[in-house]
């Protein structure tokens, strides 16, 4: 096996769920490259009573979960949890391991020790920079005592896990003799994880060691000489093949307050991309069946980018590459443009933010008459015809959606007394790009970029030019989600015909339109009241589990999102024709046989 791994996990159970479950956020060590940092500073999250802990252990089985990492935070600071946690688990002939920093109070790790784990893991760091030499051999000693006891328990193994970061790098030798040290006086030491950090959630800035340095550090170790318990986790830029990412599919991850994720790392991301719902109340089925969504749809994904990547085309390793940590390959591309990393695929640098001129005061900004001319919109109009028939978007998202969006756009501009020259720009280019398979919110900056590099080529201003931009990249329901709002009147009004097209008649032939095209392989059925309905959660990673599923999820709360007076009339009338089709359809569906 390569020395070198993307998962932080070493061990998935060959059939079910692996659980990592953070009973507690509670931490007092404020390690610089804590990816987890920011989440407690935002919300310092509390341990769940033993009733609630013990109702989500209960329903552990209903997600397939025969394997359980405790960890948190600090599980240290939620102790009086862990011995209901682990009785009902031991039941449930479930399978259990800790995760702990504790590594000086043996009281409680003879706690630990007493549930008879599979494993315990302790983080050991290389020394900070600012760390004194007896304040780190003092942590060593905790740590050779949770291997003594190892050694005395067989079945219990020990793992430790160190980060190498920009404050420890340069002891980063001394580190690894007493690793190898550890690995060769100790036979319950089953692993040592050598771990970069990854680029998600810090508070600090620089945290992650420089490329150079880890280079430095990867040719110093003279890996056939290591122990063999030794591996490097998440160094892509070292490795091919990559490994295949099981978030999801065989691994997922609980808050402390029950929210379940496809994996530790998504949970720092924006939760109504990745929650997949709260383990206490919402249907676990449901949380289930989203699980294993998501780990096809980032197979899918991955395999993907691999085929439109030149190099992994070329790779003797295409076949046996599994793409690698998938929360990596998103973080680098900045959550909305996911880059495959390798030690053949050096990830693209971040774009840089585009800079346009300063919004103007309404009163001398524009002239509201002002329109496309006629030989501008017929260039404009082929030039999006073209590019919709090439990149083969969906039939959602067709020529005829674009023409719905431009005319709306211009009914509420005139309305509205806005600038029907960028309103109509913006609309016919605010689909320019198709959707991507994993990540949904890319094409709206896509779509905005191409529509400048057009725009700049039919002589627009740059005034123009920055405003349209700014209208198509707030415009989809991804940017909503991900925190971008329209400010400007032009750019409320492109959000609003846009999301008006989803709703109606129209929306409902274009719902269906999208899940056929997106691999839905159900219609669905009107679980809800239509008249009162319980707001699911939506997938942005793919389409949700059917098209009926969707109203609930989005499209019977669009007209609440309506950012002018005009759209929220054109959207109360469409809405009623949503709810009319979920009555009739729910009247169809449900129809049985007459009485004899």
């Amino acid at each position: 096996m390569s020395r070198f791994r993307e998962c932080c996990f070493k061990t998935f159970p060959t059939k079910g769920r692996r659980l990592v479950w953070e009973i507690t956020h509670t931490c007092q060590f404020n390690c610089d490259y804590c990816f987890q940092a920011r989440k407690r500073q935002n919300n310092p999250m509390r341990v769940l009573n033993n009733t609630d802990l013990i109702e989500i252990c209960k329903r552990l089985n209903a997600l397939a979960v025969n394997d359980v990492l405790i960890s948190g935070g600090e599980i240290f600071y939620a102790k009086d949890a862990i011995g209901p946690i682990c009785e009902i688990l031991k039941d449930l002939k479930v399978t259990l391991s800790f995760s702990t920093a504790q590594l000086f109070n043996k009281d409680f790790v003879n706690h630990l020790f007493s549930f008879h784990p599979r494993a315990i893991n302790i983080s050991l760091d290389p020394r900070e920079i600012s760390e004194t030499k007896s304040a780190w051999d003092h942590s060593l000693g905790g740590a050779k005592y949770i291997l003594q006891m190892g050694d005395l328990h067989d079945k219990v193994s020990v793992k430790i896990t160190g980060v190498v970061n920009s404050n420890n790098i340069i002891n980063f030798g001394d580190y690894l003799n007493v690793m190898k040290d550890l690995c060769l006086h100790h036979k319950c030491l089953s692993a040592v994880y050598i771990t970069n950090p990854y680029d998600i959630g810090y508070v600090k800035a620089n945290v992650r060691a420089t490329d150079e340095d880890l280079n430095k550090l990867i040719k110093a170790l003279k890996i056939n000489q290591l122990p063999e318990a030794l591996k490097m986790v998440n160094f892509p830029r070292q490795n091919a093949p990559l490994q295949h990412c099981l978030a999801g599919s065989s691994y997922l991850h609980i808050e402390p307050n029950g929210n379940v994720y496809p994996c530790h790392l998504f949970a720092n991301y924006n939760e109504e991309v990745f929650l997949m719902g709260n383990i206490l109340h919402d249907d676990v089925k449901e949380i289930s069946s989203r699980l294993d969504s998501f780990g096809k749809q980032a197979i899918t994904a991955i395999n993907k980018y691999k085929t439109e990547n030149k190099i992994c085309q070329q790779c003797k390793n295409k076949k046996t590459c599994g793409g690698g940590c998938l929360a990596e390959v998103i973080s680098v591309g900045q959550l909305v443009e996911p880059q495959l990393i390798c030690k053949y695929i050096t990830p693209p640098r971040p774009r840089p933010s585009k800079i346009f001129a300063p919004l103007k005061q309404r009163a001398l900004k524009f002239e509201y008459d002002k329109d496309l001319t006629e030989e501008e919109e017929q260039l404009i109009s082929s030039h999006i015809q073209s590019n919709l028939r090439s990149q083969k978007h969906d039939l959602a998202h067709g020529f005829d959606h674009t023409k719905c969006v431009v005319n709306l756009s211009r009914f509420i501009a005139t309305k509205e007394k806005a600038n029907l020259r960028i309103v109509s720009a913006a609309a016919y280019f605010h689909d320019f790009a198709p959707r991507q398979e994993l990540i949904f919110e890319s094409h709206t900056r896509i779509s905005a970029e191409k529509a400048v590099s057009f725009l700049k080529s039919i002589n627009f201003s740059e005034q123009d030019i920055s405003e349209i931009y700014r209208c198509i990249d707030t415009s989809s329901y991804g940017s909503n989600q991900l925190g971008k709002y329209p400010e400007s009147l032009e750019s409320k009004i492109i959000r609003d015909a846009d999301w008006l097209d989803a709703i109606g008649a129209r929306g409902i032939a274009r719902v269906f339109a999208f899940a056929s095209a997106h691999g839905c392989e159900v219609l669905g059925e009107v679980e809800w009241d239509p008249d009162n309905p319980p707001r699911k959660r939506m997938s942005l990673v793919g389409p949700d589990p059917s098209p009926i599923y969707h109203f609930f999820s989005k499209l019977l709360w669009v007209k609440e999102k309506m950012q002018t007076k005009t759209g929220a009339i054109l959207a109360e009338e469409r809405h009623k024709r949503l709810v009319e089709f979920l009555r009739n359809y729910k009247d169809e569906i449900s129809i049985t046989q007459p009485d004899s």
